[in-house]
């Protein structure tokens, strides 16, 4: 049985890579090497107030969900506002939360990335009229941004969270020493930079597992920090993650 070490965000609820994993006879653990902190709240909810005076709404990932879902606690039925208007996400994960947690309906979900998104939003760009709101992380990358403006598709973007390093990090990454993993899969480029350094500090050597990738992205931060891809996931959900580890 091959035993695969997840390093993810710390989860909110049940982690579905692990099921699906399980159930594939795989035995699973995971490291949660990032945590969240949320701020700007109130200028996100001024925002959602206004919203005649947007299109709709784009999601990048579940923590952009959380995100609306806080700033509008107190005020709940302002997400009635959106209900008609033209709103994104990134990944399947991101848009069932919106669903689940906002009741709100998004498209490009099959998207898998930014880059892809982009262009799902670009090809019905005749439906946009004004701005997005486009919530974000302090570690954003600008591709989805910058492809949006060059199409002339205004978005505000609000920073909404900080990505900081799981407090337990260090201890997590030290019982790894006595786990003999097969694979090592790394869903971020800030779930890298953080764990890496761990990694070293407590000589686990890198060579001796295959390592995965969920994402582009993630897949160039590795080869940036001079770490070996085995294969990376084309979308970031367990069906695909399961085919890179198979085949």
């Amino acid at each position: 049985m091959s035993k695969i070490v997840i390093f993810k965000s710390e989860s909110n609820g049940p982690d579905k890579f692990s099921k699906e994993l399980r159930k594939e006879n795989f035995e699973v653990l995971s490291v949660s090497c990032i945590s969240f902190e949320f701020k700007n709240m109130n200028s996100l909810r001024t925002r959602l107030n206004d919203a005649e005076n947007y299109s709709g709404i784009i999601f990048t990932s579940p923590r952009t969900v959380q995100a609306v879902q806080q700033a509008i606690h107190e005020e709940p039925n302002i997400i009635n506002k959106w209900k008609n208007k033209i709103n994104y996400s990134v990944g399947e994960a991101t848009g069932q939360l919106a669903n689940e947690k906002l009741h709100l309906e998004t498209r490009g979900q099959q998207s898998g990335n930014a880059r892809n998104l982009a262009k799902v939003i670009i090809e019905e760009k005749y439906e946009a009229m004004k701005p997005f709101i486009f919530p974000s992380g302090n570690l954003k990358q600008d591709i989805l941004e910058s492809l949006l403006n060059e199409a002339n598709i205004n978005v505000e973007n609000v920073e909404v969270y900080e990505t900081i390093e799981h407090p337990e990090l260090d201890n997590s990454i030290e019982k790894l020493k006595d786990v003999n993993a097969n694979f090592l899969v790394f869903f971020s480029p800030s779930g890298i930079k953080f764990s890496l350094q761990h990694l070293i500090k407590h000589r686990i050597d890198l060579e001796n597992f295959k390592i995965i990738a969920i994402g582009p992205s993630t897949e160039k931060a590795l080869i940036q920090m001079g770490v070996q891809c085995y294969r990376t996931c084309k979308e970031p959900t367990p069906e695909s993650l399961i085919d890179a580890l198979r085949n």
